[in-house]
């Protein structure tokens, strides 16, 4: 069944090659202004968000974006190696590399910008270890445009971090938002809704009703997974080379980032309510952590995820194993997967 409900996707396409660098807009599709620049912004108009590993990986990522705009590596190891293949020297510290450029070229830039990023390499942005306030934003959205939005809301300006946050309100307006009514309806099911999040995120091959949704992961190949590498694939052969008889293993919708979030909210709803399809929801972001959302968003947003789905999880299991439902734990449903294994040791 093709989704009807799907609001047209303001992010990034499915590419041969996926980055950091994307089209910055709000939720109404316009730019972001950037007020001006006084020295009262060194205060923080923005709060910091929690857990405080939420709002490290918020800096973490808006450092990585920033890295990744100048052209330099973002501060993984897969982009050091990659940066400097077949060189013997000792890899700098990433913030000492963007120290370097905005001394060469930050002329453009006026004084308090300079002034404000003249010890950028000793803030510990790259760690998440500290929050950026007012003036060190606006003065490296100067140097890199749209990397404040990515602060203050998540990557293309969505409201990445409110979501991962589990803030009721912004998931309840992002997931009406992305899969508005058909004209003549006051609304949609949450059923409904997740359905369509399902009709998205699954090629027409692996596609299943949420009462067919199988509990954990049933052998090797998550279809989630297959169905964005497939169309990742297609998406980089030449026209001509395309085979039309795999269209079935392809994704109907060529950009995800807000199905993405919209699986995360739906997700984090269905779990403060302790009603719905929570185990269908947790199969589909768990498919989405093998490797989705480790390349249309970041390794360390993936990362994220999958602790915050076992953290949460615990409770569920609970509640489960009290109403008499005979189902396995989180740890039986996913460590089996050899992929998700090594991140669950990791985010312990």
């Amino acid at each position: 069944m093709k989704n009807e409900f799907h609001l047209k996707s303001r992010s990034t396409e499915i590419t041969a090659s996926s980055g950091l660098r994307k089209n910055r807009t709000d939720m109404t599709g316009t730019s972001k202004e950037v007020g001006p620049l006084t020295a009262s912004s060194r205060g923080r108009s923005t709060p910091l968000i929690k857990p405080s590993e939420l709002e490290s990986l918020r800096v973490k990522t808006w450092f990585a974006t920033a890295l990744a705009d100048a052209g330099l590596p973002d501060g993984s190891s897969n982009s050091f190696r990659a940066w400097f293949v077949g060189s013997d020297q000792d890899l700098p510290i990433p913030a000492a590399l963007l120290q370097t450029m905005i001394h060469e070229h930050g002329d453009r830039l006026a004084d308090l910008y300079k002034d404000c990023l003249n010890d950028i390499r000793r803030q510990n942005y790259e760690t998440g270890q500290q929050s950026p306030n007012d003036l060190t934003l606006q003065s490296m959205n100067a140097l890199f445009p749209g990397t404040q939005g990515v602060y203050e809301h998540g990557p293309n300006d969505e409201p990445l971090w409110m979501v991962l946050s589990g803030d009721a309100k912004t998931c309840e307006d992002y997931l009406h938002a992305l899969m508005p009514p058909p004209k003549g309806q006051f609304g949609l099911s949450f059923e409904m809704k997740i359905q369509g999040l399902f009709d998205g995120l699954l090629a027409p091959q692996w596609r299943v009703n949420l009462d067919a949704v199988p509990i954990g992961q049933q052998g090797f190949g998550h279809p989630v997974w297959l169905s964005y590498i497939h169309t990742r694939f297609d998406a980089a052969q030449p026209q001509y080379d395309r085979p039309s008889e795999n269209s079935s293993q392809l994704l109907e919708i060529a950009t995800i980032d807000d199905l993405i979030i919209g699986t995360i909210a739906a997700w984090w709803l269905a779990v403060q309510r302790q009603e719905g399809p929570i185990l269908q929801l947790e199969w589909l972001l768990m498919g989405l952590c093998q490797g989705v959302i480790g390349q249309v968003l970041s390794p360390d947003i993936q990362m994220y995820v999958v602790a915050l789905v076992r953290e949460q999880t615990i409770a569920i299991d609970k509640v489960l194993s009290k109403a008499n439902h005979p189902t396995p734990n989180f740890e039986q449903r996913w460590t089996a997967r050899v992929d998700i294994a090594p991140q669950l040791n990791k985010a312990e």
